[in-house]
This record gives structure tokens, sequence and C-alpha cells, in this order.
């Protein structure tokens, strides 16, 4: 029988803390929340680090948190409890009113420790406590021993007699945790306060220390102030000085280069005087020079220069003929007749010539003849500026005919004469001009020649660059 009732209480045992621990709480979920706690909620640590907050979402009421010491009292809004654990908290264990303690780790669902500032939701299923016998749904049957029925009922009675005495014990764990927190939280406030009274005591230290540097600092900055001062006044005093010596060097400066440039300006004016005399003098001796030049009744030169010469041949109808380039070089005679009227003569070798061409004959013919010219022209000079002349001449001409040939060019009749027989020696024709004196010594001239004193009756053109001396 004794065996019997051993049997019977352990299965009543076993069946009380099955049902105890199918009731405990257990945690549905924990995350990590993206914000911020609001600035009039914040609680701070005794090192001023925020804490951080744990929104708790269960049915029962919570009557301590244990682990890491939570800051300040838990916060009960309806269903949420806030609890405000410190930075780096891993753990808490969470003891509730009606239910067993809860024991959470933090890293069971990835978070490895709590962060300052940050707020956490953890939710808690609370299951329902059992408190007493569920009766039976079923009536007991007349044929059931009594036995059975007293042996249910002393098992219902151990259930409810051992769920009791836990949540006795419970209780008194809540109460001792309750001790205990209080315990510590008076022993931190002390702490705090001690912590506090160093705090201030420190703080009044920096501040007399900061005062004192910060007088230093005053007297020393004074002093620097007081010596960049007087440093100052004395380089002022350096550059008032330097500038007085560096303006009484520019005076000086000044003054001598104002009296170099005065006795350069009068050298040079004494430059230009004695200059202006010396062109006045030249001047005054070019113009008698002139005056003589002009009054002299002789005056001998030299001509030279390019001609382009060509012939009329009056006994062949009107035969096509082309000009040759040649040239002139001779001496020249003016004679003075009166103040702007001359004579001009001289003996001036001169080259002509011709091309002609018959094409009803087939003649092809080149003749080049020398001449000794005698010009015998009439020269009136009209001043045009200065020193410089216009000369207009004109009058007839004599030529002596040194020598030349004509020959043939057609290919089909060869010959080479002599033009002595055609000039029979001698030439004359009409020659005029004009051309520019300068200073009484350079001349320049165009003169036109027209040979009438032969049958080929020669025409030349002259430019002519002549110097008198």
């Amino acid at each position: 029988m004794k065996r019997k009732h051993l049997i019977i209480a352990v299965l009543a045992w076993l069946v009380g803390a099955t049902a105890w621990a199918q009731n405990s709480p257990t945690v549905e979920r924990m995350t990590e929340t993206t914000d911020f706690i609001p600035a009039n909620d914040k609680r701070t640590d005794l090192n001023g680090v925020v804490a951080a907050l744990v929104k708790v979402q269960v049915l029962d009421e919570i009557s301590g948190v244990e682990g890491t010491p939570p800051i300040g009292d838990i916060v009960s809004r309806g269903v949420e409890k806030w609890v405000y654990m410190p930075q780096g908290s891993k753990h808490m264990t969470v003891y509730f009113k009606n239910n067993l303690p809860l024991r959470i780790r933090f890293s069971d669902h990835d978070i490895t420790s709590l962060k300052s500032n940050r707020v956490y939701e953890l939710v808690i299923h609370v299951p329902n406590m059992v408190t007493q016998a569920t009766p039976q749904t079923q009536p007991q049957t007349q044929t059931q021993p009594q036995t059975q029925t007293d042996d249910r009922q002393r098992q219902e009675q151990q259930r409810a007699e051992q769920a009791q005495r836990q949540r006795e014990q419970a209780q008194r764990q809540r109460e001792e945790e309750q001790r205990r927190r209080e315990e510590e939280a008076q022993r931190k406030a002390e702490e705090k306060a001690k912590q506090q009274a160093q705090r201030e005591q420190q703080a009044e230290q920096r501040r007399l220390k900061e005062q004192q540097e910060t007088e230093q600092r005053r007297q020393k900055e004074q002093q620097q102030a007081e010596e960049r001062r007087q440093k100052e006044l004395q380089q002022a005093e350096q550059r008032r000085q330097k500038e007085e010596q560096q303006a009484e060097e520019r005076r000086q400066k000044e003054l001598q280069q104002a009296e170099e440039r005065r006795k350069k300006e009068l050298q040079q004016a004494e430059q230009r005087r004695q200059r202006e005399q010396q062109r006045a003098e030249k001047k005054k001796k070019r113009q008698a020079w002139l005056a003589a030049k002009d009054q002299q009744p002789l005056v001998l030169g030299i001509i030279v220069g390019p001609s382009m010469a060509t012939a009329q041949m009056s006994s062949d109808g009107n035969p096509s003929t082309k000009s040759v380039t040649a040239f002139h070089v001779g001496m020249t005679a003016e004679v003075l007749m009166t103040s702007n009227f001359y004579f001009n003569t001289g003996l001036i070798y001169s080259a002509k010539g011709y091309e002609y061409e018959n094409s009803s004959h087939g003649i092809k013919e080149k003749g080049a003849v020398q001449f000794l010219d005698i010009p015998l022209l009439a020269s009136l000079r009209l001043p045009v500026g200065g020193s410089t002349k216009l000369q207009l001449n004109a009058g007839p001409y004599l030529a002596l005919c040194l020598g030349g040939k004509a020959e043939d060019t057609s290919g089909y009749d060869r010959y080479n004469e002599s033009f002595s027989s055609a000039y029979s020696g001698f030439d004359y024709g009409l020659q005029a001009g004009l051309g520019f004196d300068f200073s009484h010594s350079i001349h320049l001239g165009l003169a036109y020649q027209l040979g009438t004193g032969s049958s080929y009756q020669n025409r030349n053109l002259m430019l002519s660059l002549g110097y008198r001396f």
C-alpha cells in the first residue's frame, strides 16, 4: 500500500512540474528598432552616457529586473513597460508578479549588446497559471472504485499545495530581489551623491585653476602687448628716421640731377647754337658759292645714260622698225647768257641703231651706228624750290658719223655694209628736252632727237644723269 502511495505521489509531482513548465513565460521576439529615445525621456548613467530603452510588452506586472542594474524606475504604460538599461548590457532577468522569472540573453536574438540612445522591443508571452484542478467533464460512473477517487483528490490537493508553495517561494524571491534593488539603489544614490560632490569639488578646483590660468594669461598678454607697443614705437621711430634720411638723399640726388640737367641743357643749347651757327655759316658759304656758280660764264660737266634708238626709212614707204637699246656719254658746256638763260653745247658719244623688216621683199635688217653729237641748245632755268631748278632745252644738233654697219638677218641675202656712205659722214636734226638741276651740281634730264640729215632719219630718246664741276 505504501509503495502504491509513493508511485501516486511521484506521478502527481511530475504532472505538476510539467504543467508548471508549460505555463512558464517565453520570449516571442526581441528586435532593435531604428528609433532614438526622445529628448525628454532620456536617462544617463553615472558617467553621463545615455542609456538604452527596452520596451517590454507583457500582460503581467514586472516586479523587478536583475542582471545589469537598470537606470531608474520601470515606467509602466499599460501592456508596455519601459526599462532603461546601461549601454553594453548583454542579458537581463525579468521578475513577474504572477509568473516565474524569465532570463533573457540578448545574443539569442542576434543582439550582441545594448547600444546607447537606441530603442529595443521585447515581446514576452505569459500563459495563464492553473491554480486548481479542472473538474471532470464526464461524470464518474457508479462502477469506479472509491479508492481511485480518493487517490485523484489527494493528487489534486498535492498539486495545489505544491503550486501554492511555488507561488510563495516566488513571492519571497521577488521581495528579496526588491530589497536588494532598494539597497543597491540606495548604495548607488550614495555613490552618485559622493561622485557628484567629488565632481563639484573637482569642478571648483578646475574653476580656480582656470581662473588662475586666465589671470596669468591676461598678465602675459598685457606684458606681450606692452612689449609689442614698445617695439612698434621703436620700429616706427626707426622708419621715420630712415624715411627722413631717404627723403634727404632723394632731395640731394634730385638737386644734383637738376644741376646736371641744367648743365647738360646749357651744354646742349651751346652745341645747338654752335651747330646752327655752323649751319648758317655753311649755308652762307653755299649761297655765296651758288651765287658764284650762277654767275660763272662757263660751266663744264659730264653726262651718261641709256638711250632708245630707232630710224624712219623715208625711202621705203612705211616699213616696220623696232627700237634698240643703246647708250650715250660725253662732256657738256653751259655758257651763261642772262640770269636764267644759258646756251648748252658739248661733245657726246652716242650709239644709235634700228631693226628693220620689209615683209613684201623678205628683208630683215639690223643697223648700228655711232655718232659724235654736238648739241646747240637754248636752255631756260626756272627755280622750283630751294636750290632746285627746272631746265627746258630746245635747238638743233649736229652729228659726226664715227662708223657703223647694217647686216641682213633674214638668212636669204647675207650682207654687211658700212653706214659711212649712207650718212656721208654727217647727220643733223632737232633736239628738245627737260630736266632738273639739283644744287647746281647734279642734273637729271630727258631729251629726244629727230634726225633729218639722212634717208634713215634717226630717232633717239635719251635719259641722262649729269654732274657739273
